[in-house]
């Protein structure tokens, strides 16, 4: 059982959210599922910090990129800070939207410390500070994505981060080597675009045929 959200209702929709291969649709249910919690309890903080990351995903993924997106994302990520102020999800959800609304940083990478030392086991955490760090210190970046790595061994995400810093750094097989273990451990269909376009970059066509 996980340990956040533990209404069953909204575990639903934050698996849907959380799916690599998940829909625009399937993202319309997980929003429906909320609103219906939000709306019988306003102050249910797992609900509104739920939908806080309901918001960061769907702008992420691009599949509303709209200002009043925005406006919602920012509206429910600060409530949960107040609702919850010692949740790490709440603090990630609020340094989430930060990062995407490109805002206060520092503040962004002290809400994500934050949530990295009280669930150092969670991927996610560690996917969104090295994502931070990528924008002021790629050399710090690496080592959060290394270690990071090396203590969750068997999680894609972190190794799509490892992913994302060889690449910052142009060491090419450091970076075709790190996509191929997180495309093994999960085989989504954006790891395995990102794979096909780092072929046609490298005017590999054999190896991006076998992925196609």
């Amino acid at each position: 059982k996980p340990d956040f959200p533990h209404d069953p209702n909204l575990a639903r929709a934050w698996k849907l959210i959380h799916d690599l291969n998940a829909s625009s649709e399937d993202f319309a249910l997980a929003e429906d599922i909320v609103k219906m919690v939000v709306a019988k309890e306003p102050t249910h903080a797992e609900a509104t910090i739920v939908y806080a990351w309901h918001g960061v995903r769907t702008l992420s993924r691009s599949y509303d990129q709209t200002e009043a997106r925005y406006i919602m994302t920012a509206r429910y990520a600060e409530r949960s800070m107040q609702l919850a102020p010692q949740n790490p999800w709440a603090a990630a959800a609020l340094a989430g939207y930060l990062t995407l609304r490109n805002a206060d940083w520092k503040r962004a990478e002290k809400l994500v410390r934050g949530a990295v030392a009280q669930k150092p086991r969670e991927p996610r955490f560690h996917q969104m500070l090295v994502s931070i760090l990528l924008k002021s210190d790629r050399t710090a970046a690496l080592a959060v994505a290394e270690a990071a790595a090396a203590r969750l061994p068997n999680e894609a995400i972190v190794h799509h981060a490892l992913y994302q810093c060889y690449r910052n750094l142009d060491r090419t097989d450091d970076a075709e080597r790190a996509l191929s273990r997180a495309i093994e451990l999960a085989p989504s269909a954006g790891l395995i675009i990102e794979k096909v376009q780092d072929c046609f970059v490298r005017g590999d066509i054999r190896a991006m045929r076998t992925w196609l």
